[in-house]
């Protein structure tokens, strides 16, 4: 899953609303999107990371691959959800060639083997100091063989090559660390939050490293289905409310004001709908960095940048702010070719997927 090879320079992000394809070139010292597309994800046909319909997957991806003209081309891809275990370690330092036996043996440790059959890879993200001694910091990732083996199945019934299979985390941050430059790779603790339909990922970097990771459960389907159920509506109403909501929110529209808008009941009901989901979706962030502060050699938290679908919802970025006490900003994409506007946050995934043939 993490192993790295030369080429492709195509990303996609398989998402439970949406699949977000981007493909990269490297331009000297810099990137240049050459292509991007997004189109909406059929209907259950993926959840928590598990392809439910590859059916109704592959005709969707075949369409966007014949129509950006990649047939028969190799691409990254990603398992996002709960499924896939990610486990921070820490093994001596030792000669390169006999790190993979050495991480193997220690996650056994940390793993629930039992009898499944686990796929292993990890990422050697450098050196650190712990305990007095200098040793090599691990991310390591597992998931059950099935879920990987359908994904190739996937790509291959869409005519397209695999070429590897990344976990979220990683991709993040080097669509983090690739858009700053240097910048993203000074110290301090940052949080990136990648805010899906289903479930959120938190990862915190620091000095370009990934120092801490966590799936969050909850993401812009929670807010839609909270409105739904306040004010008995369907899911595709409540999906139109949310947007007119969060433009109101984006405008600081008090309650006292709302009345004027000829909706009061029910700007108050999703009010209160949106600020219960969204409430125990901020109580996760703040254990997660509050756990983060307690380990050895942790940097403070200077701020938190969102991306993902969810967070182009207007106001949000201003809500998390103000709930968190911390800056709170809307992540940017790589620049497009000439005439190509910029992508948006929500193909932050697609892009560090992409990215990950190009860097380095």
């Amino acid at each position: 899953m993490l192993g790295r090879r030369k080429m492709p320079s195509i990303g996609i992000d398989i998402g439970v609303s949406a699949i977000k394809l981007v493909e990269i070139k490297r331009q000297r010292e810099n990137y240049q999107v050459v292509g991007a597309m997004r189109t909406p994800t059929p209907a259950g046909a993926i959840s928590d990371g598990v392809i439910q319909n590859t059916g109704a997957l592959a005709k969707t991806l075949a369409e966007m691959v014949e129509k950006a003209g990649l047939a028969k081309r190799r691409v990254v891809t990603a398992i996002g959800g709960r499924k896939v275990i990610t486990r921070h370690l820490k093994v001596p330092l030792m000669p390169v060639k006999e790190l993979s036996a050495a991480v193997k043996w220690e996650a056994e440790k940390y793993l629930p083997m039992g009898n499944q059959d686990l796929v292993m890879d990890f990422l050697n993200m450098g050196e650190v100091e712990a305990d007095g001694k200098k040793q090599f910091s691990i991310l390591l990732a597992a998931v059950s063989s099935e879920i990987p083996r359908a994904y190739y199945n996937l790509m291959a019934a869409a005519g397209l090559e695999l070429a590897a299979i990344d976990i979220v985390p990683a991709a993040l941050a080097r669509w983090y660390t690739s858009l700053n430059g240097q910048k993203g790779k000074q110290g301090g603790g940052l949080a990136l939050v990648d805010m899906g339909a289903e479930a959120s990922n938190l990862v915190l970097i620091d000095r370009g490293k990934i120092v801490f990771t966590r799936v969050i459960v909850g993401g812009g389907n929670l807010l839609t289905g909270a409105i739904a159920q306040s004010l008995r509506i369907n899911l595709q109403d409540a999906a139109r409310f949310k947007e007119e909501f969060a433009r109101l929110l984006e405008n600081n529209v008090t309650k006292q004001e709302e009345s004027a808008h000829g909706n009061d009941f029910r700007m108050i009901a999703a009010d209160m709908a949106i600020r219960e989901v969204l409430g125990d979706f901020i109580r996760e962030i703040r254990r997660s960095l509050d756990y983060y502060r307690t380990q050895p050699q942790a940097t403070p938290v200077t701020g938190l940048i969102i991306s993902g679908g969810t967070a182009l919802l207007p106001g949000l970025a201003n809500f998390l702010r103000q709930e968190l006490e911390l800056p709170v900003e809307v992540g940017s994409g790589l620049a497009g070719a000439v005439g190509t506007p910029q992508l948006d946050a929500g193909f932050a995934l697609a892009t560090g997927l992409a990215l990950r043939e190009v860097t380095g």
